[in-house]
């Protein structure tokens, strides 16, 4: 497969450029004011030791991405997902306008009030094959999926990430400005569905062949049911909507808290646990006996649960016994058994089920560890529940994740930027003028210099240890604490539309080598686009800070 280089040459260029240019320029840092530090100048060592350091640091984002590529090799394979598809695909074809608009205001919309940056990136390839099958182009299904992140940043409302980076350290609201925030949100969704609307007057007919994770379809997929798959990935997506979501800082619920605090008081050896697993397991199995012997006569009960079922069988059936002895000699006479000591004397009263599934934090605060886990999970369900053999399923991860290989390695190398800008800060040296322009705030200026950090900080949540650092705002701008809602919203204003063309951008990175297509060609499509959400943001900020 020929590779499109145009974001590895890029990025390159830029850490080439960054490098020389340490050796040129001194560092500078801002406490109180700015401040010369003298020359920090990057070493073959250390050029060589970054991407060491970078992956190291940052192995969890690795993994993550990984773990897509291996997931959409794996459901490529299945009949059930190929029909899955096939069905959204009639159904795009149908209607094509109002599923774009229902497609980017989800999108945008869920990554606004959850900051799904990279989490929404596990979405992308599953959209990209629905309209890339219904003969949309590559920047057409980009267009859906990097524009709509990048709007969801550019608007986000709850994102403890995101927002939420502003509303401890300036004091903050995560409301302040929501009506400012909404309009950024409603009126990207709008500037991304008229560019597509434009774009699709032009698009031209492309070869999809160098795309991974799209399929050709088989002649037994139309048999396969549907609403299994739909079902588990629909769950999947449910879980990781309300797990995003950041119910107790941002919206004052502890629902989820709380239900979890309680779920893991519960004893794992408790007869009651023990009486809803084994019993289910139970009457699962006797109803799959009853079903098969309906449909055969002569179907033998070990026969129609199968070997593994009768193992449970038999495991449920001294499980129910022992527990049933155990309730009719505690709870009815009163009596302590050889049993309750035998669980005194092995501690298992103390076992948890928060022992069992160990430190799991509840929805509103996740990590990358339970997204990790949550997609290893979705993976070994499928090749449980369509009966795919251990071997096919290392097969079919393997193709996934060599078809996201290249995707992965420009996606460690965007934090390459990262690491290298933050250790040698650089930047504040060329934008010093800039940032000293005006004597007082000036929205156009501080943009601006927002923006360029933006190109340079692959995550926002490392802002802080970039260009435009909270130190600088509250150094700056301490005596007008009424700016600090409008500086915040410049911030995620501009790292939004940074998102959309920077090529240390993860989200840009991933589905443009994901999709094979080229930067140029990106770039080329889409800067009327950024230029109008340029100057959308620009006129709703200067408007924000004349009603302030």
């Amino acid at each position: 497969m020929k590779r499109k280089n145009g974001i590895l040459y890029t990025l390159l260029i830029a850490l080439l450029a960054y490098t020389v240019l340490t050796w040129i320029l001194p560092v500078t840092t801002y406490s109180g004011d700015f401040a010369d530090q003298g020359m920090v100048r990057i070493g073959l060592s250390e050029l060589l030791s970054y991407p060491t350091y970078t992956f190291y640091n940052f192995i969890y984002i690795f993994v993550y991405l990984a773990l897509i590529c291996c997931l959409y090799g794996i459901l490529r394979k299945i009949p059930a997902y190929r029909h899955f598809v096939s069905k959204l695909v009639d159904k795009y074809k149908k209607n094509e306008f109002i599923y774009n608009i229902v497609l980017i205001l989800l999108f945008a919309v869920i990554v606004s009030f959850t900051g799904f940056t990279y989490e929404a990136m596990a979405i992308m390839p599953f959209i990209a094959t629905i309209m890339l099958k219904a003969g949309k182009d590559k920047f057409s299904a980009g267009l859906v999926t990097i524009g709509s992140i990048a709007v969801g940043v550019m608007g986000n409302i709850f994102s403890s990430i995101i927002a939420g980076t502003f509303v401890g350290s300036l004091a903050i609201e995560y409301t302040s400005l929501l009506i400012p925030k909404l309009l950024f949100l409603l009126g990207g969704v709008a500037a991304l569905v008229v560019t597509l609307k434009m774009h699709s007057k032009k698009e031209e007919k492309e070869e999809n062949d160098d795309v991974f994770f799209l399929y050709e379809e088989e002649k037994d997929d139309k048999k396969a049911k549907v609403w299994p798959i739909a079902t588990l990935l629909g769950l999947v997506l449910l879980i990781k909507v309300l797990a995003g979501i950041n119910w107790s800082d941002a919206l004052g619920a502890t629902f989820f808290t709380d239900l979890k605090t309680k779920f893991d008081e519960v004893a794992l050896f408790s007869k009651y646990i023990a009486f809803i697993v084994f019993g289910l397991t139970l009457v699962g199995l006797l109803v799959k006996y009853i079903l098969k012997k309906r449909k055969n006569a002569k179907t033998k009960f070990r026969e129609a649960i199968g070997k593994v079922g009768f193992v449970f069988f038999i495991i449920s059936c001294v499980v129910l016994g022992v527990v049933f002895i155990k309730v009719i000699f505690e709870d009815v006479l009163k009596v302590t058994t050889i049993l309750t000591k035998f669980y005194e004397t092995l501690s298992l009263d103390g076992i948890t089920l928060g022992t069992l599934f160990g430190s799991v934090n509840p929805f509103g605060a996740w990590t990358y560890a339970e997204y990790i886990i949550l997609t290893m999970v979705l993976c070994i369900a499928l090749m449980i529940g369509y009966r795919v053999k251990p071997n096919e399923m290392v097969e079919n991860a393997g193709f996934g994740l060599r078809g996201g290989l290249y995707a992965l390695i420009l996606c460690m190398l965007g934090y390459v930027m990262l690491v290298t800008s933050s250790n040698n800060p650089i930047m504040l040296t060329i934008l010093k003028p800039l940032m000293t322009l005006t004597k007082g705030f000036n929205v156009l200026t501080y943009s601006i210099v927002t923006f360029i950090s933006g190109l340079f900080n692959t995550d926002f949540q490392y802002i802080n240890y970039n260009i435009v650092n909270l130190t600088y705002v509250t150094g700056a701008y301490g005596d007008k604490a009424n700016l600090f809602p409008l500086i915040a919203l410049i911030n995620q204003s501009m790292f939004g539309l940074a998102m959309l063309v920077a090529p240390t951008s993860v989200p840009m990175i991933f589905g443009l080598t994901t999709l094979n297509m080229s930067y140029k060609k990106w770039i080329k499509n889409i800067w009327k686009l950024f230029l109008t959400l340029f100057i959308i943001t620009l006129l709703i900020n200067v408007i924000v800070l004349i009603l302030i």
